[in-house]
């Protein structure tokens, strides 16, 4: 039966992750070179190895280029996984791991026996004994790392897998809780566990010497305890007699209160009837306010007023009426034409003197005939013709005309001045006519004022008063007192219903009645109670403020003094406690001691043993031209260059990138001596040039003599150059 001296990978299959479905690689265990452009899958293989020894990392984080879920979940949402078959020293084995959206599946088994085994673990950890981040820096060499010089995480990790063997056990955290374990006991400044014993045990050497004194002195103590004790009761009794004369003070307060109460609830009561007597004298609730009555008031004075005013209307068109009807009868002709009249008197006179003329014509006319002609027919003609003129004239001028006697005159010159006066009489009249008529329509304006007033006033009464029959001026007295008598009324009801409101807040009547139901009157007031109740209860508190102080004398002597025997136990049991922390103080001095030569040992011998494997790789692969280098506890590293050493950071990206896969291989070599696990570089050579990378190459092409090595690149320069190095190298189709 062959031996396997490494752990190799036989088989890869993929179900579906990422964009990759259905693939299966058959690895040589030499070099295994991928070779493939860009999206291709290159990285997914890589990856899957991973995830089948250690599932998806970087889950929580949220970049997508960190969380491997969210990267390698299949794209058409299928459960990612599939399986790899691995060889070891120890057996054949089969690895299958899913992962679906909501559960991941892992089986282990046994290639030959298909049993499951290592279940519950993590397939990395049992195979190569390191966790996911040690695998990560140490074997799994990224697409498009960052080489970083220094890894204090990985160099604790090392140097634990070095001296436990397992990776978690930190050395630093052993050493620092076996110091603060040690500490803890005792330390330079004398404190601790182990002090504070000493300091115990020799203050149990005390209190045995000073038990008996203790002991007379708590007697002492005992005797003025009791003695404050019987005051303190005396005390006591009286304070429970002052509480009941306090309590029925209460009590009584209470049936004081209670009799108020009802006093202020029968008020309230009178108060509401009165007012509802009150509010019967108006219409319904319709109850004016004083503005109100007073505008009325105002009215009413104004309607009274107003008919005055009618009144001394009334009266002035009657005096008017009789000043008119006493210039109308002061005009003789009323209604007569006195146009006509004056015409008749003027036709008249007209006539008296044309007979007149004629009167004299004739006479002259005789005169003239008797002195030419003599006496005769003709004269005595003219003669007679003058005096039937004269007689005509003496009627129409000197006797009374018709219209004096007509109009009562006594003479015609009465007739004619009356006449005269006629037309001043008229515009007379006229003036008092309109004047008369001024006053009326004043007054009949007057009058409906009054009778609006009247309306109005009468209207707004009745619509407030239930009997609104009677006089304005007492009706509206009696509005007005009522008026206010109710508003007095309501304000009293409110004012003691507020009271009585606020007096039963927070009262429990039937408490409060509970409470005064047996309450007797008190012999003396709250005030004398009170003082001889605080007269007792101070003295009580400073009774018991020295009862405290004795028993807290009295707790601390019988602290301070337990029997002899009971001492010598304790300090007994404190002298065993302290000889076992002694012992234990040594022993952790001892462990202390076994670590620090530990942790000398890892600088001494193991960071320059990995300095010496590394630098065999290094060497030829930077074609000779660093001879050494150095790596510090943490794992940083420095060259050593014509003038000294120089920290790995001051190098080239290229030769930055080779020491670090340098660092990496030796730290395969110093972990692996019995069987090396493989190693899975995914295009990790992209800032190497041709000769660096042919120099890289042949160091790698030496590990594969003991280990499987995966190369994923996108150029053919790498299977061009391994080609010409070694025999074992095998091409892989992503096919």
């Amino acid at each position: 039966m062959t031996t396997i001296d490494r752990i190799m990978i036989e088989r890869i299959d993929i179900s579906a992750f990422g964009g990759v479905k259905n693939l299966t690689l058959i690895p040589s265990g030499g070099i295994n070179v991928i070779t493939a452009p860009n999206e291709s899958g290159k990285s997914t293989v890589a990856a899957f190895i991973k995830f089948i020894f250690y599932g998806f990392g970087g889950q929580r984080r949220q970049a997508l280029a960190e969380n491997e879920r969210s990267l390698y979940m299949p794209w058409d949402g299928s459960r990612a996984g599939g399986g790899i078959t691995l060889s070891t020293p120890e057996g054949r084995f089969r690895i299958e791991r899913y992962q679906s959206a909501a559960k991941e599946t892992l089986d282990i088994y046994d290639a030959y026996t298909r049993k499951s085994v290592f279940t519950g673990l993590v397939p990395g950890e049992v195979f190569f004994g390191v966790g996911e981040e040690t695998f990560s820096k140490v074997l799994f060499f990224r697409q498009l790392y960052q080489s970083k010089n220094g890894d204090d995480a990985l160099a604790e990790q090392v140097q634990n897998i070095i001296f436990s063997a397992d990776e978690k056990t930190n050395t630093e955290r052993a050493v620092k809780r076996l110091k603060e374990l040690r500490a803890s006991l005792k330390n330079n400044q004398k404190r601790g566990m182990i002090p504070t014993l000493e300091n115990e045990l020799a203050s149990y050497d005390e209190k045995l010497a000073s038990s008996v004194s203790i002991k007379n002195e708590l007697d002492t103590v005992l005797v003025s305890l009791g003695e404050k004790k019987q005051k303190i009761a005396f005390n006591r009794t009286k304070l429970d007699a002052l509480e009941k004369e306090k309590e029925n003070l209460r009590k009584y307060e209470a049936k004081q209160k209670l009799a108020s109460l009802l006093s202020l609830a029968r008020a309230d009561k009178d108060a509401q009837a009165r007012y509802e007597e009150c509010v019967k004298q108006f219409s319904g609730d319709n109850i004016p306010d004083t503005e109100l009555v007073r505008s009325l008031i105002n009215d009413n004075s104004e309607l009274a007023l107003a008919e005055k005013r009618v009144s001394e209307l009334s009266d002035a068109a009657s005096a008017e009426k009789s000043r008119l009807d006493s210039i109308e009868g002061s005009d003789p002709f009323g209604s007569a034409d006195t146009a006509k009249i004056k015409s008749s008197l003027k036709l008249r006179s007209a006539l008296g003197y044309l007979f007149l003329a004629l009167c004299i014509a004739c006479i002259a006319g005789a005169a003239t005939l008797y002195f030419t002609s003599g006496a005769g027919i003709p004269v005595f003609a003219c003669a007679g013709g003058a005096a039937l003129f004269a007689a005509l004239f003496g009627v129409f001028v000197l006797g009374k005309p018709r219209d004096v006697k007509k109009y009562g005159f006594t003479a015609k010159a009465e007739l004619e001045k009356a006449l005269e006066e006629q037309p001043l009489i008229k515009v007379r009249a006229e003036e008092q006519r309109k004047k008369l008529k001024s006053t009326e329509q004043e007054c009949e304006s007057a009058r409906t004022r009054s009778a609006e007033l009247k309306r109005s006033i009468g209207e707004r009464i009745e619509s407030y008063m239930s009997d609104s029959q009677g006089e304005y001026d007492e009706l509206l007295r009696r509005m007005l007192d009522n008026s206010i008598e109710a508003g007095k009324l309501k304000a009293e009801k409110i004012s003691l219903g507020k009271q009585l409101e606020e007096q039963l807040a927070n009262v429990d009547l039937e408490e409060l009645k509970s409470l005064a139901a047996d309450a007797y009157e008190p012999k003396r007031d709250s005030a004398a109670v009170m003082r001889e109740y605080e007269f007792y209860t101070s003295a009580s508190a400073g009774l018991r403020t020295q009862e405290l102080e004795l028993e807290k004398q009295r707790a601390s002597l019988e602290a301070r003094s337990p029997s002899p025997s009971v001492l010598y136990g304790k300090r007994e049991a404190v002298r065993n406690r302290l000889d076992e922390l002694e012992r234990k103080y040594a022993s952790l001095g001892v462990a202390l001691e076994v670590l620090d030569e530990s942790r000398e040992y890892m600088r001494s011998t193991v960071s320059p043993k990995l300095a010496q494997i590394a630098s065999g790789y290094f060497a030829p692969a930077t074609g000779g031209k660093y001879d050494e280098i150095t790596i510090s506890n943490d794992l940083s590293m420095s060259v050593s260059v014509s003038g000294g050493e120089k920290e790995a950071d001051y190098l080239s990206a290229g030769a930055r990138d080779t020491a670090y896969m340098c660092l990496r291989l030796a730290l395969v070599d110093l972990l692996y001596s019995r069987a090396k696990p493989f190693l899975v570089l995914d295009d990790v050579f992209s800032r190497l040039d041709d000769v660096r990378l042919a120099y890289m190459l042949r160091e790698i092409a030496k590990c594969a003599d003991n280990s499987q090595i995966f190369i994923m690149t996108c150029h053919e320069r790498e299977s061009i150059a391994l080609s010409a190095l070694s025999q074992n190298v095998k091409k892989l189709e992503l096919k």
